[in-house]
Order: C-alpha cells, then sequence, then structure tokens
C-alpha cells in the first residue's frame, strides 16, 4: 500500500487508519450544534484526507466508525443514526472516486474543489436533508433543504480548504507525497 508515495506495511497502514479513524470520532465530539439539526464541525475535512489517503472504501469505513465512535463517547439527546453516518460515508465515498477519476485531468486543488461541491450536494444538502426531515422534523424536506445550504455550505467550504491545505502541505515534506491515482 502506498501512502503519500511510500509503501507501507500492513500494519501502518492500519495504525493510520486508527489515528484518521480517532481523529474523526475527537473532532464529531468537539463539534457544536447549532438549532439542533446544524453542526459547526470539522468531520468533513477529516473524511476528505481520509478519502485522499486511503481511498473511496476505506476512506468510507473510517467515516462511518468515527462517526459512531464519537456518538458513543459523547452521545446527543437524539438516538444514533446510522443514517446520518452513512451519509459521511457516501460523502467520503464521493470524494475519494471523484479523486481517482479527476486528478490526473484537472490537478489536486481543481479535483478537491469539484469533488467537495458534488459530495456537499449529494450528501450534505439532499440526503442530510431527507433523512433529518424524515426522522427529526415536521417542518418538510424542501426547508431543511434552505437552512442546510444557507449554514452548511461555508461550513462545509471551510473543511475543503482545511482539507487541501493539509494534504498539500504533508505533500511539501520530504516523506510524503501526494497519492498516486
Amino acid at each position: 500500500m502506498e501512502f503519500f508515495g511510500v509503501d507501507l506495511p500492513h500494519t501502518r497502514k492500519i495504525a493510520y487508519m486508527a489515528v484518521l479513524t480517532a481523529l474523526c470520532a475527537v473532532v464529531n465530539m468537539f463539534s457544536i450544534d447549532i438549532a439542533g439539526i446544524f453542526k459547526l464541525s470539522f468531520v468533513t475535512a477529516v473524511c476528505m484526507i481520509s478519502a485522499y489517503l486511503f481511498g473511496p472504501i476505506l476512506g468510507g469505513v473510517i467515516a462511518f466508525l468515527g462517526d459512531l465512535i464519537g456518538f458513543l463517547l459523547v452521545p446527543s439527546p437524539y438516538a444514533y443514526s446510522p443514517y446520518i453516518g452513512l451519509c459521511n460515508v457516501l460523502f467520503t465515498v464521493i470524494v475519494g472516486v471523484l479523486y481517482i477519476l479527476l486528478t490526473k485531468r484537472f490537478g489536486f486543488v481543481c479535483t478537491s474543489v469539484i469533488a467537495l461541491f458534488v459530495a456537499h450536494i449529494v450528501s450534505s444538502v439532499f440526503l442530510n436533508s431527507y433523512i433529518v426531515s424524515s426522522l427529526y422534523s415536521q417542518s418538510g424536506f424542501w426547508p431543511i433543504v434552505g437552512q442546510r445550504i444557507l449554514f452548511q455550505t461555508p461550513v462545509n467550504a471551510v473543511n475543503g480548504l482545511l482539507a487541501i491545505l493539509v494534504v498539500k502541505g504533508m505533500s511539501k515534506t520530504s516523506f510524503f507525497k501526494l497519492p498516486k491515482v
């Protein structure tokens, strides 16, 4: 397995996955609830970094486990919804797949912006709004879509910028290089 251009043994790969899962859980624990159904969090940045480093499948596993562990460590007043965790998984999978498909053509930064936009619209805006409106809200689907566009778009934009800066910063060191696709 190559990690930033360096071939890693399986134990080191598992260790990096565990660190990213723990980071995802910790970031999830320290998210700030806004108006009950919105969160100010950096989980999206960790999900994007996981997708870049480990691809869509393992990145999705990291996103789901991080969401679940974060909830178990600091439960919310709501019951845990694996559907919300699956939104994180879908977000990560979309970013990972688009990274693999588009990086050679558009470069890392442009691909990251495209992947963030597509994943945000599909997962954060529409799927998450559908789940929240079905489970927790009586206001309906479209009002939640409007609210998520208003509140989550800037949050995800900051997360995407943070993920790009972290990965680009890591790739400038002598040990790390951007993952090859």
